[in-house]
């Protein structure tokens, strides 16, 4: 037994009264968690930035773009007619003192032109026989206190060359619910030293050039006042804003939207009542919000030309431009038909259809696989049974689950092709003309016999050897050309189902509720796969 089994069987083998507990137990938790799940629908923007990857790498190299700064240590070498090494520290006035030369002014010097510069000064007081050499000194180890609202405060350890979000990342990231992302300080002998705006290295990349100081401290403020922006775009996220305004232009800017994106709805919630707008978005460009505010982007284009496509048999184009409105005989009367095309029975498929039977059929599932593991036993090989069930249906529902129903809407015989009205993206098929039945399922021989108006279920279900041992005899389910079904249950034998050339015939598994606990839900299930995909599952 491997251990899915086993933790299956622990489950089941528990008395009522522990089970119930537990059950309570994990209602309690599982409560908790949605609860969670929905208050933490709409993440800060930046919320996954910190993953731990930053802090994995420091960065060791030459970054010639770094301008030179006060406490920065800078090695500098003569050689020839004068000899002199030594490191040197950039004072507060921005230089470096040398020996004769006197001081050299390097403070917001690039690093890549520090030792041009250091070199014309040193030139205008050893004329000749003099080289100079001079590097700032990196890759030196230093340490960091990273506070404010972080998830781990604390002093760390890296590189004077390592990033701002190496440190940050040391830290476990900014604390979610109280930290700011759009004011990251950096403190230098308890003075501000720079700002950092972390969407600006989100969306474009951009980070400021530090060279870390030993007790230099990365402080993240506490979050600014924000506003959510969701629908139709890329960061559907809650947005700090950096003043107490924010501009439509700068919002979607940082929220990206689709391009199908036309229209902006706007609750606001500044004031003292709650109000709403809808806008345009061409033409709202000088819109202003205010933190609490809660936009949704959405598509609200006037529909246009409908594409319809039509398979099967047939010898026209496979695609149709039509306006809306237009009707199946629409379609039907610019389609060339062969003499093989079966008019009688055209098939229409949906996209909406098969999003709802796929909804549906995944509710059953999940009501199925709750009862699974829900499912108790009161002595130890009752359980043992009910583990093996289990197995085997978890394995059912999880082959199940990759089902893609067909999403065909059945057309009802009294009503008229002109009354059906057609739908973006809908397929119409034009079947081609058969004389066959099939037979699918726990027969002896599945197969496609001849049609023959007199013959009845029961008699196509001997051509075909009839019954194997695990078949349900009491429900045969019988799906037509047009997308409807039959059951023919225990009287089937009167043969009262009226057959068509084209019908499928499904014979399905018994499920025996001697054997599985759940069979009435498992034969539904496999009745709802066979009706809405054409497919039969095995058990």
């Amino acid at each position: 037994m491997n251990i899915r089994s086993l933790i299956i069987l622990g489950s089941l083998f528990l008395g009522t009264k522990s089970l119930a507990i537990e059950n309570m137990d994990v209602s309690q938790e599982q409560t908790a968690v949605e609860t969670k799940v929905r208050d933490s629908n709409i993440l800060p923007f930046g919320a996954n930035l910190f993953q731990g990857s930053f802090s994995k790498e420091s960065f060791k190299g030459f970054n010639p773009d770094y301008q030179i700064d006060v406490g920065d240590a800078i090695s500098v070498q003569f050689w020839g007619a004068v000899e002199f090494q030594q490191n040197l520290i950039v004072d507060a006035q921005g230089n470096i003192f040398l020996p004769k030369v006197g001081p050299v002014r390097v403070l917001g010097v690039r690093n890549q032109d520090l030792n041009a510069v250091i070199k014309k000064k040193v030139s205008q007081v050893y004329l000749k026989n003099v080289g100079v050499y001079t590097n700032l000194n990196t890759n030196q180890s230093v340490k960091v206190y990273v506070t404010g609202f972080v998830n781990s405060p604390g002093l760390y350890g890296g590189l004077n060359t390592d990033s701002v979000l190496y440190y940050l990342d040391k830290a476990k990231g900014i604390d979610l619910d109280r930290g700011s992302f759009v004011e990251v300080s950096l403190l230098r002998n308890g003075k501000k030293k720079l700002s950092i705006d972390l969407y600006e290295f989100i969306l474009k990349g951009s980070m400021p050039i530090v060279q870390f100081h030993d007790g230099d401290t990365i402080l993240v403020e506490s979050r600014k006042p924000s506003l959510i922006i969701k629908g139709l775009v890329q960061n559907a996220n809650s947005f700090e804003l950096s003043s107490s305004t924010i501009d439509l232009k700068r919002l979607l800017e940082l929220a990206r939207p689709s391009a199908e994106a036309t229209h902006i709805r706007v609750e606001s919630n500044s004031g003292d009542q709650k109000t709403h707008a809808y806008h345009m978005i061409k033409k709202a460009k000088g819109l202003i919000f205010r933190a609490g505010d809660e936009i949704t982007v959405v598509n609200d284009k006037q529909r246009g030309n409908l594409s319809v496509r039509v398979q099967g048999e047939h010898k026209s184009k496979r695609e149709f431009i039509v306006k809306p409105g237009a009707t199946i005989a629409d379609i039907l009367d610019q389609v060339e038909l062969s003499n093989l095309s079966d008019q009688d029975h055209v098939q229409l498929f949906r996209k909406r259809v098969q999003a709802t039977q796929k909804v549906r059929l995944a509710e059953s599932l999940d009501k199925l696989e709750q009862s699974i593991l829900g499912a108790t036993s009161v002595t130890k090989e009752e359980a043992e049974i009910r583990a093996r069930e289990a197995e085997m249906l978890l394995k059912l529902v999880e082959r199940a689950r990759r089902v893609e129903p067909k999403g065909q809407v059945v057309l009802a015989k009294d009503l008229e092709r002109s009354q059906i009205i057609l739908e973006e993206d809908d397929l119409l098929v034009i079947p081609q003309k058969t004389n066959v039945v099939m037979i699918h399922g726990e027969v002896q021989f599945p197969n496609a016999v001849i049609y023959r108006e007199n013959l009845d279920v029961k008699d196509y279900i001997a051509q075909s050897g009839g019954f194997t041992d695990r078949a349900d005899e009491d429900k045969i389910l019988v799906l037509h050309l047009d997308g409807s079904f039959s059951i023919q249950d225990s009287g089937w034998f009167t043969g009262n189902i009226k057959l068509r050339p084209g019908d499928e015939i499904f014979v399905i598994p018994e499920v025996d509720s001697k054997t599985f606990q759940l069979g009435k839900d498992v034969a539904q299930v496999l009745f709802n796969v066979a009706a809405t995909a054409r497919i039969l599952l095995a058990l």
